[in-house]
């Protein structure tokens, strides 16, 4: 996906990569933005070893209720890049390398599950492309289930 674009996988859908990718690319610099994927009660798997889904150049990253299988140890299963915002609700992630991949993005985990073999989340700011922002943030949530009364 291109500058502009969107993208919606909604209601049980299936993607199944080999070697690909969802690839959402917003700008070719940082004065563009502008391109959605929005990804909801579906899920996407892929053996390969580009990162599941990634996010780059200011993309925005809608994952609700989302699973996402990477089974390769190289890459991740949701990458986010040079000023993206990621935004994670529900579901289940899982890696055989990086669950979630945060370089200069700012990104909102809510009640998620990320099983990974290597790390779970990994956020930094190497490797940041010049001139876009450096967005680093993480804002995780976590639900709490209410006390049952002692007897």
């Amino acid at each position: 996906m291109q500058q502009g674009s969107t993208l919606n996988v909604l209601d049980g859908s299936t993607i199944t990569l080999a070697q690909g990718q969802i690839n959402v690319v917003a700008g070719t610099d940082a004065a563009n933005a502008g391109s959605t994927l929005n990804l909801s009660d579906s899920s996407v798997s892929s053996t390969g070893t580009k990162d599941t889904i990634q996010g780059s150049n200011k993309a925005d990253l809608n994952l609700t209720n989302a699973t996402i299988t990477h089974t390769n140890a190289s890459g991740a299963a949701v990458r986010a890049n040079n000023a993206t915002t990621l935004d994670i609700s529900g579901g289940n992630i899982t890696s055989a390398g990086t669950g979630v991949y945060i370089l200069a993005s700012d990104a909102r985990i809510n009640d998620v599950t990320i099983n990974a073999d290597s790390d779970g989340i990994f956020i930094t700011s190497k490797r940041k492309l010049d001139g876009y922002e450096d967005l680093n943030a993480l804002t995780s949530a976590t639900q709490t289930s209410p006390q049952k009364p002692s007897h």
